[in-house]
């Protein structure tokens, strides 16, 4: 796809964002922005993205509030808490 040119704005990542961060109560709100951002700043999607100001509403519901699919944090026992490792990768990784 990206050799056709069928990939809006190139094959560059157009935002790098973090499913564990997007489930952390403190972090989730601002990467949950970044992706809106990404999908309004594009012109096949951006017609399609909710106000900004839902957006913090939509993650407390969806993340905060479990009324989103399933997934592995909702496994009945487990707690997948935000962990920090503190893990710097380097751009060559």
């Amino acid at each position: 796809h990206c050799a056709k040119g069928e990939i809006s704005h190139g094959c560059a990542p157009v935002e790098v964002v973090s499913v564990d961060r997007l489930v952390d109560p403190s972090r989730g709100p601002a990467e949950t922005a970044k992706i809106a951002t990404a999908l309004l700043s594009d012109s096949k999607t951006g017609d399609h993205v909710i106000a900004q100001q839902a957006w913090p509403c939509i993650w407390e519901e969806l993340v905060e509030h479990k009324k989103g699919p399933k997934s592995i944090y909702d496994r009945p026992g487990k707690d997948y808490g935000y962990v920090d490792t503190g893990y710097n990768f380097s751009v060559e990784m």
